[in-house]
């Protein structure tokens, strides 16, 4: 079986038969296309995210240029067409502002884009900076615009869509709150919180939420995730629990309605979503993600804990009891898994990092452990049945001794998928790397 993957994937092309409601036959996947390998200076390309400009017919990927042990980094993006080409080899700089620029994420208004990031100019805490990229390639807010900070607190893990005329970003930021906790003789400080706003597609900052949208005064709420729901907003978030404060097992969901910045009920679907729907479905860096529109919903969590392995349940909001699907091979000592959702108008893919642990072994004594890691996918149908092999998926990139991670994928035109990663050569040799995935 492993030596099908690799053969497959040295050929350059995959293809695994799938039925679907749209009369998907098949899946093809291209070959591997590094993004800018023309970058001026480039070090470690990392946490590559993406969206696709309906007007533009290309994709835009962002990702943190830097060392991840030095205190420089900057913020770089590249464009790539519809059938897969890099239209800038040598990448297109968005911010070179002092300081870590970092952990960016990417929304399109169906023309132009945004890009916004976790910011450390200051030299102090963390901000929330944006800036606007236009589909032929031009950065229109060089560096960028505050859209969150200042306060001497931390704000990061920006999450962006486009959402009923403008574009809606939820972040973290840590809200001082001594808290005392008795039985552990303590004081807490304060906590990690969910904060929003909303920015034009001009580049104006229309509204920041004074107070938390999500809010918890002794467990962090962190790493939010966000989908267009109708004219409101589907946010996941990652949440703590009474038995721990960072209890990876437990996801949070909120609706939130962009025009108050206030939460405007909980998510509870039921249906299968409509093609005309066309639900927007996001990545982020959480153990759940979500794919959501008016009327159904889909998220995918790891087990409980820090190293994950390669488990992970796929649940229909609405649902959230026993009635999941377990996806991929149980593993000990895997790695973090992120998951990440695109949606085409028809089907559902699923992308995560697949550890070649083999199954039921200890990988620290188990002699064939490779350290080596795959992307692989999940089609999943509207109404939410898994299409692929619950086990195993499909290999997406499944080179041999080479490391292929933090994988995120975004629906192009319908039966089009670009699924995005980092290609791991060696340390001062990390290139964000692109493959197409078709449905037929």
């Amino acid at each position: 079986m492993r030596i099908a993957m690799i053969l497959s994937g040295v050929l350059g092309a995959i293809w695994v038969s799938v039925a679907s409601a749209c009369a998907a036959a098949e899946v093809e996947v291209g070959a591997a296309t590094e993004v800018a390998p023309k970058v001026e200076d480039t070090k470690c390309q990392m946490w590559p995210r993406v969206a696709w400009s309906e007007g533009a017919k290309c994709w835009l990927i962002a990702w943190r240029e830097g060392f991840p042990n030095q205190d420089e980094a900057d913020i770089v993006c590249a464009r790539v067409s519809a059938d897969g080409q890099t239209m800038d080899p040598a990448g297109i700089r968005v911010c070179k502002a002092r300081g870590n620029q970092e952990w960016p994420t990417v929304a399109s208004d169906g023309k132009d884009f945004l890009v916004a990031w976790e910011d450390l100019r200051n030299g102090k805490d963390y901000d929330i900076y944006a800036a606007r990229v236009s589909g032929d390639g031009k950065v229109l807010d060089p560096d960028g615009f505050l859209v969150a900070g200042e306060d001497g607190t931390n704000q990061a893990r920006p999450c962006a869509v486009f959402v009923d005329g403008s574009y809606f970003l939820v972040w973290q930021a840590f809200v001082r709150d001594p808290f005392y906790v008795r039985d552990a003789q303590v004081t807490i400080e304060g906590t990690y919180n969910l904060f929003c706003g909303r920015v034009s597609p001009e580049g104006k900052v229309l509204a920041v939420s004074s107070d938390p949208i999500i809010r918890n005064k002794t467990c962090p709420m962190i790493e939010p995730a966000a989908a267009v729901a109708g004219k409101t907003v589907a946010v996941a978030y990652k949440g703590g629990s009474e038995e721990h404060a960072y209890n990876g097992k437990h996801v949070g969901t909120a609706r939130v309605d962009p025009a108050t910045l206030k939460v405007a009920g909980n998510m509870n679907f039921s249906s299968p979503p409509k093609v005309s729907d066309h639900p927007f479905c996001t990545g982020g860096r959480m153990p759940g993600l979500l794919m959501v529109d008016e009327e159904s919903g889909l998220l995918a969590h790891k087990p409980q804990g820090r190293v994950s392995g390669n488990l992970m349940s796929l649940r229909r909001c609405g649902k959230f009891g026993r009635d999941s699907v377990v996806l991929g091979t149980p593993s000990v000592g895997g790695l973090n898994i992120i998951p990440s959702f695109a949606w085409d108008g028809c089907n559902v893919l699923l992308v995560m990092d697949w550890n070649l642990c083999p199954d039921g072994t200890n990988p620290w004594r188990d002699p064939r452990f490779r350290t080596d890691v795959d992307i692989r996918g999940w089609l999943i149908s509207a109404d939410g049945k898994v299409l692929s092999d619950i086990k195993n998926g499909f290999p997406i990139s499944a080179d041999p001794n080479i490391t292929d991670m933090q994988g995120i994928c975004a629906a192009g035109p319908q039966g089009t998928f670009l699924v995005v990663y980092v290609r791991l050569k060696a340390l001062a040799d990390t290139k964000v790397t692109a493959r197409l995935v078709k449905v037929k």
